[in-house]
């Protein structure tokens, strides 16, 4: 007897409690949506540095790739989504013939379980609130996903509409519209925004600041000395000559850059660049004076040549992606060299003398690319190319003594 009042209790109490709803303030929620809120920022801040490292890794594994074997391929496909004009205001308000019941019931079921979850993880506190919110979220998902089978519904009647709409344009096509005070034809009015919703980021100008590191197959040279005449051969000028091996630094280039769309994958690359030659020897560095005296001084030498180029290139594009493209590219370059200075170490002070220039330089090239997007108007580029240095009576450089060079440039590009 006993038992069976245990049991009518438990029912009495559980009939009581079926309907109870705890009710909890709007600060609640705004705590919660803010953690929600800070969770998603965090989360984004994770893709992007995360896209950023293997940006980065791709291109050192790209580099390594070039350096060694000096082969690269990639295939990749690329998708395009049609333009869909915003039909919001052809909605009707209440919902189409041949809407799914299905879905608008499982978005009000959606929508019912997160705000139990909500209820129920505002009473749990620790990791259990952290489970229920996350709970939550999935239901808002699954409403949201009933939402957009509701709006495909939508769609569909929108459509049946626009067949109507376009054969009423096609039955008066000299209709006039104003648009910037310049009366046109719907149909140009239509062409025009076609054409807009089709244009690509990537049909911009692009703007690009880099650097240059070439090749150096030889890093010295033997000096070869020159049988003399009896006697002392006396400069009539004051020059530096060599007496020793040449031991030649890395060419180093930075610059700017612009690409300028041509055709729908050819743009045409020009700009401005500065690239730094080094050599090393021993030698000696005559002074003459003008009454025919002169001064010799013996040491190492440090020669530093300054060129300020413009190349002028034709790029064209095998591959666009989101993320990834891909490109070809070839053209030359002109720079004139705008100091050409040697540096004999003597003591106490060093000597500085400033050798002739003349003429100009002239080089060719061809090269692949590779750019990863970050965003809409930031990526980062790499492209190796093979260049050759056309004998233009210019300084002694590493150039003169091969003008074969294996070029990587690295840097940002900016679309306009």
């Amino acid at each position: 007897m006993r038992t069976m009042d245990t049991k009518n209790f438990d029912n009495v109490v559980k009939t009581m409690f079926d309907a109870a709803q705890e009710e909890f303030s709007s600060r609640v929620w705004d705590g919660v949506q803010s953690a929600m809120a800070a969770a998603k920022a965090r989360r984004a801040r994770i893709i992007f540095f995360r896209r950023t490292a293997i940006a980065v890794s791709a291109a050192a594994a790209a580099l390594l790739l070039v350096l060694w074997t000096g082969l690269f391929s990639s295939t990749q496909t690329n998708s395009t989504q049609p333009y869909i004009s915003d039909a919001t205001n052809l909605v009707p308000e209440h919902s189409p013939e041949g809407a799914d019941p299905v879905a608008a019931n499982s978005g009000r079921e959606g929508l019912q379980s997160e705000n139990n979850l909500l209820a129920q993880a505002v009473r749990e506190s620790g990791p259990a609130r952290a489970a229920l919110v996350n709970k939550t979220v999935a239901a808002a998902q699954v409403a949201q996903v009933a939402e957009t089978i509701e709006e495909a519904s939508v769609a569909e009647v929108v459509a049946e509409g626009s067949a109507d709409a376009t054969q009423a344009v096609q039955a008066a096509p000299e209709a006039q519209v104003s648009k910037n005070g310049k009366e046109i034809t719907l149909e140009q009015l239509m062409m025009e925004d076609i054409l807009a919703a089709g244009k690509s980021i990537k049909d911009n100008p692009t703007l690009s600041f880099g650097g240059n590191l070439q090749s150096n197959g030889i890093s010295s040279s033997q000096y070869v000395p020159t049988r003399k005449r009896a006697g002392i051969s006396v400069p009539t000028e004051s020059t530096v000559k060599e007496s020793g091996d040449n031991t030649y630094a890395l060419p180093l280039s930075f610059g700017i850059g612009v690409n300028i769309p041509l055709a729908k994958r050819l743009s045409l690359g020009t700009g401005l660049f500065c690239t730094e030659l080094r050599r090393n020897f021993y030698g000696q560095y005559y002074q003459v004076y003008d009454d025919g005296s002169y001064d010799v001084y013996y040491g190492d030498v440090h020669n530093t040549v300054r060129y300020l180029g413009v190349p002028m290139n034709l790029y064209y594009n095998c591959l666009e992606g989101e993320l990834i493209s891909l490109y070809v590219y070839g053209g030359g370059a002109v720079e004139r060299a705008l100091t050409n200075k040697f540096r004999i170490e003597n003591t106490p002070d060093d000597l500085n003398f400033n050798g002739k220039i003349h003429g100009l330089q002239y080089s060719v090239g061809v090269g692949f690319g590779i750019q990863f997007q970050f965003t809409n108007t930031l990526g980062l580029y790499l492209d190796p190319s093979v260049r050759y240095y056309f004998d233009s009576d210019q300084p002694k450089t590493i150039r003169t003594q091969q003008p074969w060079m294996l070029s990587i440039e690295l840097g940002l590009r900016f679309n306009l």
